[in-house]
């Protein structure tokens, strides 16, 4: 099927809007020469009055008094109503075309009405009165080169008809000289009419260009405001975990009695993952913004991955002072595991964060070809914002004392819906609290064996017996995970510059570990090459805390896997096994 032809479309939308233009100038110009007309017509009328037959005289006046008064109705109205483009060309324009042809026929009348009985210097006069008009006319409607050609050929063509069939002696030169007149009034009106239309669509690319800078400049400001908006927010709600997680710390330092440091302990673990959650989500909003977020789309047996979420927040909700239900169904999905889980863990921590609910559901509901993942809370719901609670920076109703957060959750959960062909919607019949739902492509159902959670050591077993190697010129970051790294790992070595790094020993290596942004402008994409060339087949991993867009395309384009910083061994651990494993894979 050929592509629908938008140009046409455009081009009739620019005709007309031009047209309407040179409308309007016409209706103003021609407003303000029918006052000369009137004054001339009433100066006509007086002239002939001596020598015209009464009713000769009366019915032209008749005919021109009515012509006249439609030419002055006729720019009032367009005036006074004020019609749009549409109308204008359509409707005005053509009503106007109309009036001018009996304008040209009243004026064209006069000369078989009045010359019989006139003088020779009455009708001479009387042609220049004729030239004058047409002279008018296509200063009045340059555009309308029919009625041009019209009024040349009825008023001009009359009078040389006439004086032709007479047997003055200059009958023949004054006739050629009205054909040459006509045809240069012609001439003119063709000119008139691409020089104003020329204006008009220059004047018309000035607006719009216009009319193009002040949203680009309102769109720049919007943008300008909401990165302010990010940022304050982001440095307000980084804030409120590091502010608990190092009061924890202190109680965790200070405190003699086992149970309470047990507390703070587990205080000090929730703030940082309440803090790593915040910047996942900035993170999320970043690579989305910037195109450069993956996606693996297949099929998806929804049961076992909604059981993981429960389980994975059951202390979460718990702590949140609410209850957890989870239904999985039998359904099956199209759509990328790792990006759905990411929106379900949005949608389960915005409830457990900000519902103030007791009751938490998650299920699957099928409707049509498709399935609906809910996650239903029996809180405060979102009130006045459920319209724009899935704009970036919007929060819902919160509580007085609540944190708001930065608004980016639901935004961004909504994009990633998107990524993996479903739609995230809010079911408004559910009045009692808020009803999020993710929507996706269903899939024939399959009975496939349940496959087990992996255990949270898998990460730490993982990185057993490898031999590492990690560059990082921050000197705090790179002593921390080597000490952890060396309590896992067979052998560790950690380096802070690439000439560091060349200078190592040649000794095994089976993963490189490096940041992106190393010292001296060098990248982390340069320190996997030397290492690969010092050590074939050695896999590597980026950890960075860089969420630029011009980061992301960079090590996207590498193909390398990235952790966020700051990130946890038991997540460098699976890594790390996935990534040595589709290494020997290719080797192989």
């Amino acid at each position: 099927m050929s592509k629908p032809d938008t140009a046409k479309p455009r081009q009739a939308t620019e005709h007309q809007r031009i047209r309407a233009a040179e409308s309007r100038i016409e209706f103003t110009v021609a407003g303000l020469m029918t006052f000369l007309i009137a004054g001339t017509f009433i100066y006509v009328h007086l002239l002939f009055k001596p020598v015209v037959p009464p009713e000769n005289l009366m019915l032209w006046t008749g005919f021109m008094g009515f012509v006249i008064v439609l030419l002055i109705a006729l720019p009032l109205t367009v005036l006074i109503r004020r019609p749009d483009d549409l109308e204008l060309a359509t409707i005005w324009a053509r009503a106007g075309n109309v009036v001018t042809a009996l304008f040209d026929l009243a004026v064209a009348s006069a000369v078989w009405l009045f010359f019989p009985y006139a003088s020779e210097q009455l009708q001479l006069l009387m042609v220049v009165f004729f030239c004058a008009t047409i002279s008018a006319q296509v200063i009045t409607t340059a555009e309308a080169i029919g009625n041009i050609t019209f009024a040349v050929v009825a008023v001009l063509g009359s009078t040389a008809a006439f004086f032709l069939q007479g047997n003055s002696s200059y009958a023949v030169a004054l006739a050629v000289f009205l054909t040459a007149y006509g045809l240069l009034m012609i001439g003119v009106a063709l000119t008139l009419k691409y020089a104003v239309r020329s204006a008009i669509k220059s004047r018309l690319k000035a607006e719009e260009a216009s009319a193009d800078l002040a949203l680009a400049l309102e769109q720049a400001q919007k943008a300008r405001d909401d990165r302010t908006t990010f940022i304050a927010a982001a440095s307000h709600d980084l804030r409120q975990p590091l502010q608990a997680a190092m009061l924890f710390f202190q109680q965790l330092q200070m405190n003699p009695k086992a149970q309470l440091r047990a507390r703070a302990e587990t205080g000090v673990q929730q703030a940082f993952q309440e803090a790593n959650a915040l910047l996942d989500r900035m993170l999320e909003h970043l690579r989305l913004e910037s195109g450069t977020m993956p996606t693996a789309i297949c099929a998806v047996d929804l049961a076992p991955l909604i059981a993981t979420m429960a389980a994975e927040h059951e202390v979460i909700v718990r702590n949140a002072g609410m209850r957890l239900r989870a239904y999985g169904g039998f359904h099956r999905a199209r759509t990328d595991p790792h990006l759905l889980s990411r929106i379900l863990r949005n949608l389960l921590h915005n409830a457990c964060t900000h519902a103030q609910g007791e009751r938490l559901l998650i299920f699957t509901r099928q409707i049509g070809n498709r399935v609906r993942i809910y996650v239903i809370d029996d809180g405060i719901g979102f009130g006045d914002h459920a319209e724009t609670c899935f704009e970036p920076y919007v929060q819902g109703a919160v509580a007085r004392g609540k944190a708001q957060g930065m608004g980016l959750g639901l935004a961004v959960a909504r994009e990633m819906a998107r990524l993996v062909g479903g739609s995230l919607g809010l079911d408004t019949r559910w009045t009692a609290g808020a009803a999020v739902y993710i929507e996706l492509p269903m899939l024939p159902n399959i009975k496939t064996p349940a496959i087990p959670r992996p255990p949270k050591s898998a990460g730490r077993e993982a990185l057993a017996n490898l031999r590492i190697v990690m560059i990082d010129d921050d000197e705090g970051a790179r002593t921390a995970l080597a000490d952890l790294l060396g309590l896992l790992a067979g052998n560790v070595r950690a380096v802070a510059s690439l000439a560091e790094l060349a200078a190592l020993d040649d000794a095994p290596a089976d993963l490189i570990v490096s940041d992106w942004h190393l010292a001296d402008g060098h990248l982390g994409d340069e320190a996997v090459s030397l290492a690969q060339r010092k050590w074939p087949g050695i896999a590597a991993v980026f950890i960075t805390g860089d969420g630029s867009p011009e980061t992301l395309h960079a090590m996207s384009a590498s193909q390398i896997p990235v952790l966020w910083k700051p990130t946890n061994i038991d997540e460098l651990g699976i890594i790390a096994a996935k990534t040595i494993q589709m290494q020997r894979e290719d080797a192989s």
